[in-house]
């Protein structure tokens, strides 16, 4: 199986004919993962590593005989989060006094942990809680790339598309409020 979580869970099925089966004990290669006396016999493996891993389990009976199953091999993988941002779009503009609202959508097999806003190399903010956004203030005025970079529990870390966007600086407004227009003087 190639399971993209990381708490497998193990079921075995465990039967004596002139008997009972008084245990079952689960191992991933020669590590004890846990030991059911109760059927349906399960144990689940928190926190399994990334890799390849051979699973198998021992059958005890009332006499103490022991049968070992044949080996399940398993691989356990952490896929990288998916984040992309979703507030500004490209090429939005906006008044050097605004605050800019930047948000993202961020997922991944195990949950994500953080993520953390960027314009150019500079961070941002963090945002640990769904939905994900901060708040920018300051800016100057220019075209600035925006990103985000998504990170699991396990430190697997992806970075979104760039989002560019303009901060413009409007020039003063300015008029004569006297004399008014077209104004006639008499020397």
């Amino acid at each position: 199986c190639h399971c993209s979580s990381v708490s497998p869970l193990q079921v075995a099925s465990a039967s004596d004919s002139d008997g009972s089966v008084a245990s079952v004990e689960f191992f991933a290669g020669t590590n004890s993962l846990g030991l059911d006396t109760n059927a349906p016999f399960t144990a689940l493996w928190a926190n399994a590593p990334e890799g390849v891993h051979a699973l198998s389990v021992i059958a005890v009976d009332n006499f103490g005989l022991a049968s070992t199953s044949a080996v399940v091999s398993i691989t356990v993988t952490n896929l990288a989060p998916v984040v992309a941002l979703t507030n500004p779009t490209n090429g939005a503009v906006f008044g050097l006094l605004s605050v800019i609202s930047v948000e993202a959508g961020a997922s991944d097999d195990g949950g994500v942990a953080s993520v953390t806003f960027f314009v150019g190399t500079n961070a941002l903010g963090v945002d640990s809680n769904a939905p994900y956004a901060v708040g920018w203030s300051n800016q100057t005025p220019g075209v600035h790339a925006l990103s985000a970079v998504a990170v699991d529990g396990y430190g697997l870390s992806t970075t979104s598309a760039v989002v560019n966007i303009t901060v413009t600086n409007a020039a003063p407004a300015i008029a004569i409020t006297n004399p008014l227009n077209d104004a006639v003087f008499t020397l």
